[in-house]
């Protein structure tokens, strides 16, 4: 009995300088790690949207054709160019509808026309767009 109480002890310590080892030998890639909270700027602070549907005979329902950001000449591109335009599509719960667009913004543009009609996506399930500008 004796040497069952010195063994597992024995046991336990081995078991945990083994994993004491292996993760004193974890490296850590990564340079800094930190969080901040700043304010930035906008190149554009009022861009507008609209969409068209069309009918498709093969699902039987409406779905998005061209997705308009900038709708009424309302994107800054002086003051985006060089930026990256991103719109997505969602329902109602967040979901991403389709494929995620990008466009690089020229100075002279003062909207953009994403074609979303290779994507299929279904008029009624568009809740909500998302659009970022990222850059420049």
């Amino acid at each position: 009995m004796q040497k069952k109480l010195f063994v597992a002890p024995l046991l336990g310590l081995m078991f945990m300088g083994a994993v004491g080892a292996s993760a004193a030998t974890i490296t850590n890639t990564v340079p800094k790690l930190g969080a901040s909270t700043d304010t930035v700027s906008s190149c554009d602070t009022a861009v507008t949207s609209s969409w068209t549907s069309a009918y498709d005979a093969t699902t039987g329902g409406y779905e998005v054709g061209n997705y308009v950001v900038g709708a009424g000449a309302t994107l800054n591109g002086v003051a985006c160019a060089g930026a990256t335009l991103k719109v997505t599509l969602a329902d109602g719960t967040g979901a991403v509808l389709g494929a995620e667009k990008t466009y690089t913004i020229v100075a002279a543009d003062t909207s953009h026309t994403f074609d979303f009609s290779a994507d299929n996506i279904p008029a009624a399930s568009v809740v909500k767009s998302n659009i970022v500008i990222v850059g420049p």
